[in-house]
């Protein structure tokens, strides 16, 4: 721990004395994937110091989120099911299911807390994507990519390309409607890249009506 603390503190300095002057795409790519890691890294963190199994912490807030609407009772059923190897509570409200829920799963400990997170975001993220096929009209996928720009966090936004433009020439088209040059041997990951901060930054410049 003391490594790491010292690692974080010459980071900071350097960041602090030349941050101001690092730019470029991989750059910025960097600082993204870091950013991200570092708030997980910083939940856990402040986690540990407060005695939270890993994980519950994220569950509640979920929990609590705009999300929690598509926690219904046969989500929390599931959930119950799979999470606790129990029957949901009968008779109650969806709200109420989702309190008794994370009561226990705080009883049970880090491992259930780390899986119910887990199932319970995948299973949001499944709600929320479109379940349409990708479009092959060049206008729709324009579209489709200030779509996916709005969408709030880049979690949904690389599940859907995951989900949704899993055949490689689903996601060469929507790369091409985005005006993204497209090498005949391109890669997945490299296109889902290039395709994720073309959705940003289209979302970005949009004017609101």
């Amino acid at each position: 721990m003391n490594d790491l603390t010292a690692r974080l503190r010459k980071l900071a300095a350097l960041l602090e004395e030349k941050g101001a002057d690092l730019e470029g795409k991989s750059w910025n790519t960097a600082v993204t994937g870091f950013g991200k890691a570092l708030a997980k890294f910083e939940g856990s963190a402040e986690d540990a110091a407060k005695g939270l199994a890993p994980g519950l912490r994220d569950l509640s807030k979920l929990f609590e989120s705009p999300d929690k609407k598509l926690l219904d009772d046969s989500v929390m059923k599931k959930l119950y099911k799979e999470i606790l190897d129990a029957r949901a509570p009968k008779d109650v409200t969806a709200a109420k299911m989702r309190a008794a829920f994370v009561t226990e799963v705080k009883k049970q400990g880090g491992t259930t807390a780390k899986k119910a997170l887990s199932l319970a975001q995948e299973v949001i993220s499944e709600l929320k994507t479109p379940k349409e096929k990708p479009s092959k009209d060049a206008d729709k996928l324009r579209l489709e990519l200030h779509r996916l720009g709005m969408l709030a966090d880049d979690d949904q936004r690389e599940y859907e390309l995951a989900k949704r433009f899993s055949d490689k020439a689903d996601l060469k088209r929507l790369a091409q409607a985005a005006g993204l040059p497209v090498n005949k041997d391109a890669k997945k990951p490299a296109l889902t890249a290039a395709i994720l901060t073309a959705a940003k930054r289209v979302a970005a410049h949009t004017v609101p009506v």
